[in-house]
């Protein structure tokens, strides 16, 4: 994401007040019907099971065996405009009994798009599995740790060796025809493991996998958070974090391969403070946030319905809120392009502009990631 320019008062005010206005003009013309918008992406949670138990993840009850029936995906992914990229990144969508005609509707249907997965990397790569994935851009695959002792202390309920055989399995797929392209290795960092981020990297070349992305452990779930307390990255003492990254940068310029990862994965220092300071988040840049106009919602069968997350950074947990205050339920699925117009969308896209939705949009930094921008004329 690009984080906006600096502003002072008075020109972030002048801003907002552009924005508003003709924010509040498109509004009106979605209404209206003469508007009609897409995302550039479309994401799907097609599954709200997982078979691990991750210490950063899991909480009792908050995994169960339902799939999204495939004529809802149909009807999740009509969309007329030109979808750039559909991704299935939430729990494990290997577990779909139908995934692989998933991936088959989702090709046929937005043949241009960009089609990705995270997968915990457990379930065996057999049958139709190995078509569904050579028909897939992007897999990525979550690994926190080079060893087999560091591995499953994190991913409870994972086997180092099956994650092992099955990215070899998934990494031979590409081999053989040419898909997926990338191949990505997931490292969530804790003060526990970020010593193995370098075997990561070497481990990640010699399968042949094509980068490693990093990030550090965090929640916001309250029970979480307290469980994963005292194995934050936060714990490790600053040079030892830092020199410990920065090996794993060297070993993967060395090697070729590549290695991304979240600011965050850095400890903060003194010299950073003004910068942090200044990135503080500022309502007005929520209200511009231009999430909702642009990227995917997320829908989700809750009690009396389908709730609409609108913005992938608004947490699970405030669902019941986004119904009972801004309206996004639906009585069933409706198709994508219809429900990126609702009129709860519209309306959510106005609470937004005048500062309505602080209950779940709170001091989302992020916002600043998604600037407004002036239109000219």
């Amino acid at each position: 994401m690009t984080a906006i320019p600096v502003h002072n008062d008075s020109t972030l005010d002048d801003l907002y007040r552009r924005c508003e206005t003709q924010t509040l003009a498109k509004i009106a013309e979605g209404r209206e019907g003469h508007l009609n918008l897409a995302p550039r992406s479309i994401w799907l949670n097609i599954s709200d099971n997982c078979n691990l138990r991750c210490v950063g993840c899991y909480s009792e009850g908050k995994f169960r065996k339902h799939y999204v029936p495939l004529e809802e995906v149909r009807k999740s992914i009509d969309f007329s405009g030109e979808i750039q990229e559909i991704s299935l990144t939430t729990n494990e969508a290997l577990l779909h009994p139908q995934f692989c005609d998933i991936i088959d509707e989702c090709r046929a249907r937005h043949p241009k798009a960009k089609i990705w997965i995270i997968t915990n990397g457990t379930i065996p790569i057999k049958g139709r599995y190995k078509d569904a994935i050579s028909k897939l851009d992007k897999v990525g695959l979550s690994i926190d740790g080079a060893t087999r002792e560091t591995f499953e202390s994190i991913r409870v309920g994972a086997r180092f060796d099956d994650f092992i055989t099955n990215a070899k399995a998934i990494i031979e797929i590409r081999r053989q025809t040419g898909q997926p392209k990338e191949i990505t290795f997931g490292f969530t960092a804790t003060s526990t493991n970020l010593h193995e981020l370098i075997d990561v990297v070497r481990l990640a070349h010699s399968l042949g996998a094509t980068d490693v992305w990093a990030q550090a452990m965090e929640s916001k779930d309250q029970i979480i958070a307290s469980r994963i307390s005292s194995i934050l990255i936060d714990r490790l003492e600053p040079a030892r974090r830092t020199a410990l990254i920065d090996q794993a940068r060297a070993e993967a310029a060395r090697l070729g391969i590549g290695l991304y990862y979240s600011p965050g994965i850095y400890p903060a220092t003194p010299a950073a403070a003004p910068a942090e300071a200044q990135a503080t988040v500022d309502p007005r840049h929520v209200r511009m946030c231009q999430y909702p106009w642009t990227q995917p919602v997320q829908v989700s069968k809750a009690q009396g319905g389908y709730v609409v997350r609108p913005c992938c950074y608004i947490s699970t947990t405030k669902v019941e809120v986004l119904a009972r205050e801004h309206g996004l339920i639906f009585p069933e699925v409706l198709p994508g392009e219809q429900i990126y117009n609702s009129p709860q969308l519209w309306q959510f896209r106005e609470d937004l502009l005048l500062g309505k939705t602080e209950n779940v949009c709170g001091q989302c930094s992020a916002a600043r990631g998604f600037a407004w921008q002036p239109q000219q004329g």
